[in-house]
Order: structure tokens, then C-alpha cells, then sequence
């Protein structure tokens, strides 16, 4: 699953929905240190309500519902969580 080499769009495939990825809206963001930010590990979601068509989606420990996903990323030690 995901091309293990990067970063894989939900439009492309859909990851295995029963495991924690990293999860991203935004692949171009910055840190102040030049580090990729929006990036979080969680469960991805895909909200079919009627206003959402379809939107991506996670919620982070804090249950903090993260909005507008477009990429995933596979993280093998995690793959037996």
C-alpha cells in the first residue's frame, strides 16, 4: 500500500482506513526551521456527509478534528499498530 517511497494523495489510492499514518493538508508547509509542519499521525477518515463531499479527515489526540487532508504517508514500524 502507498509507494513507500513518499507520499501517496488520497486521490490516488486509499490507505488501509484500521491504521495509524503520518497525514498531511498541506505537502509545501514550513516550520520556522525549514521542517515540514501539518503533519500528523492518525487514523484517516473520510467524511461523507452531504456538506462534505467526500472531505479527508482525522482527529488528533486531543480530539482535535484535523480538516482538508490530501496526502498520506506509510510508516513501517507503525504498521503493526
Amino acid at each position: 500500500m502507498g509507494n513507500k517511497k513518499g507520499w501517496t494523495a488520497f486521490k490516488e489510492e486509499i490507505p488501509n482506513l484500521d491504521k495509524k499514518y503520518l497525514l498531511t493538508n498541506n505537502l509545501e508547509a514550513k516550520g520556522a526551521r525549514g521542517q515540514m509542519s501539518h503533519v500528523w499521525l492518525a487514523y484517516p477518515m473520510l467524511n461523507t456527509g452531504p456538506a462534505f463531499h467526500g472531505e479527508w479527515i482525522a482527529f488528533d489526540n486531543c480530539d482535535h478534528k484535523i480538516s482538508c487532508l490530501t496526502h498520506w504517508l506509510e510508516v513501517p514500524e507503525l504498521m503493526g499498530n
